[in-house]
């Protein structure tokens, strides 16, 4: 009985485990009771001790097991997205992570400096480190405002993706949005560092949305929460085809926020390594204009809502 009270207690909820407790200990007295009138003698104090040792000490165990799990939840993630994603991460549980790859639909966005290689060769080490920080604190603050997950730094360069390790209501706009703004924001950056050191940076951006394997993915030694798959190669050629100041978005991007974005299409003008002839990309020029009086374009369904 005691065992089959600690499989039962295992891992359980408070409340259900505690509901089981209560109905075995007092059943077993109830049973003792029933026994006596039949002409019966149990003793009523075989079955409540052992079942309350046995529920206090997976209790116990319950709580050490959920701690560990915050931890190593948190330890997982408060690098690579905002706080409220932990959040949401600690309420799902580990199978919310999804550890190993799993197939998400996710929109990804690089981001590099433009210019900073010749201006680095002008500067002292301090500087550039310095220089190159206020850049990428400015890159990660922009994605973890819009709910993005820092995937990671390469070199003057940054990677973010929506859309995991949690599904994401518009996740594209999200994406889209933080490209704006980060350009945005570069500005008054920008200015202050032509006054420093007479020469500014900029960055080009690339956008792009499909499906992706997103998990931890590595060696045994060393291993990052990182996305891979044909929809992240795209978004780092749009990106390193980019102009100073540009937003290079794939018309699967622009087809999802229609009439939500400004945009310029390119054509095919630029080739993609990889890609066939007839790859549209478009730059992203801004949000479209909403008339006083009326909504915000709804957005589109994705696959992974629709």
């Amino acid at each position: 009985m005691t065992f089959v009270c600690f499989l039962w207690f295992y891992d359980r909820k408070i409340i259900p485990a505690t509901i089981i407790f209560v109905a075995v200990a007092g059943g077993w007295l109830l049973v003792c009771v029933l026994m006596y009138r039949l002409g019966y003698i149990l003793h009523p104090l075989w079955i409540p001790p052992a079942v309350t040792v046995v529920y206090v000490f997976t209790v116990a165990l319950n709580y050490i097991r959920a701690a560990a799990e915050k931890r190593r939840i948190t330890g997982t993630f408060k690098r690579y997205v905002a706080p409220e994603i932990v959040n949401e991460l600690l309420k799902e549980g580990s199978d919310a992570l999804g550890l190993g790859g799993k197939l998400c639909e996710i929109a990804v966005l690089f981001v590099d400096i433009r210019g900073f290689t010749p201006m680095s060769e002008i500067l002292e080490p301090p500087q550039v480190v310095e220089v190159l920080n206020k850049y990428l604190t400015l890159t990660s603050s922009c994605i973890m405002s819009h709910g993005g997950t820092l995937d990671k730094f390469i070199g003057d360069a940054t990677m973010a993706f929506w859309g995991a390790p949690l599904p994401q209501d518009d996740h594209i706009f999200k994406a889209a949005k933080t490209a704006l703004d980060t350009v945005e924001a570069s500005k008054d950056l920008t200015d202050e560092l032509h006054e420093r050191f007479g020469r500014t940076v900029s960055f080009g951006i690339g956008v792009h949305c499909g499906n992706a394997v997103v998990g931890n993915i590595g060696a045994s030694v060393r291993m990052d929460y990182t996305a891979i798959g044909d929809t992240v190669n795209t978004a780092a050629r749009l990106e390193s085809n980019a102009k100073a100041g540009q937003i290079l978005i794939s018309r699967a991007v622009a087809d999802a926020l229609e009439g939500r974005i400004l945009t310029t299409s390119l054509g095919d003008s630029i080739k993609l390594k990889g890609k066939s002839d007839g790859f549209e990309i478009l730059t992203l020029d801004g949000l479209a204009p909403v008339a006083p009086g009326e909504e915000a374009v709804s957005p589109k369904p994705s696959a992974a809502t629709a």
